[in-house]
């Protein structure tokens, strides 16, 4: 499993269940990543918001109205996008993972059965990869004028993914199967903070580019 990069792997199938020690120790590496993840997204967000409230104290509404506008556009549709993998997590967690005990940790982590009906069935996983592919749509229609490269895709099926090109049965799997499918739960919310992470890493990208792009007119 590649979490920065958000590649699915076989890290599912390859759970010892047979060996509990083994069992638990896998558990709480995915639970720490996951932690990890979650760090980054706060200061992801942190990092927007200084940004713009530091704009805000040089008067850059003022000097540059449209590029503040499109500052503003975006911010609103990052935020958006957040709060909708937040509520699909959320949905896991609670549906799935049985919510956290007293040790903050996910009562049922290794879950499938769920994740499989709310992502696959209930086609969650289908809106989830909309509206993440739209979200880059947007970024590479309204700012390519600012000297950025197109973002990649976040959301992407096995086809593109290296790991199964001699994979028959899964080299063909959609984005919703290839993450979600046969997906414990614990790792089913990493996939969702790292998509996080992406959005978040595409939005500080635009707005260090949106800046640039005013400074240096070549």
């Amino acid at each position: 499993m590649v979490v920065c990069g958000c590649s699915n792997s076989q890290t599912s199938n390859k759970l010892p269940h047979n060996d509990s020690s083994k069992l638990q120790q896998l558990i709480e590496v995915v639970d720490h990543l996951d932690y990890l993840s979650k760090k980054n997204i706060t200061q992801g967000k942190q990092m927007a918001d200084e940004s713009l409230s530091f704009l805000v104290k040089k008067d850059f509404k003022a000097v540059y109205p449209q590029q503040w506008k499109k500052l503003i556009i975006l911010k609103k549709k990052t935020n958006s996008l957040m709060a909708k993998i937040e509520s699909i997590k959320y949905q896991l967690e609670n549906s799935a993972g049985g919510n956290y005990g007293a040790s903050h940790k996910l009562k049922k982590p290794l879950a499938t059965v769920e994740v499989n009906t709310i992502m696959i069935q209930n086609k969650v996983g289908y809106q989830l990869e909309k509206v993440l592919n739209n979200y880059v749509s947007f970024l590479n229609t309204e700012y390519r004028d600012s000297g950025l490269k197109p973002f990649p895709l976040i959301a992407l099926g096995n086809a593109k993914n290296y790991l199964y090109n001699n994979d028959s049965k899964k080299q063909n799997q959609d984005f919703a199967h290839a993450h979600f499918h046969h997906t414990p739960v614990l790792v089913a919310t990493m996939y969702l903070t790292c998509f996080q992470n992406t959005v978040l890493r595409y939005e500080e990208e635009v707005i260090k580019y949106m800046i640039l792009s005013l400074v240096d007119k070549k």
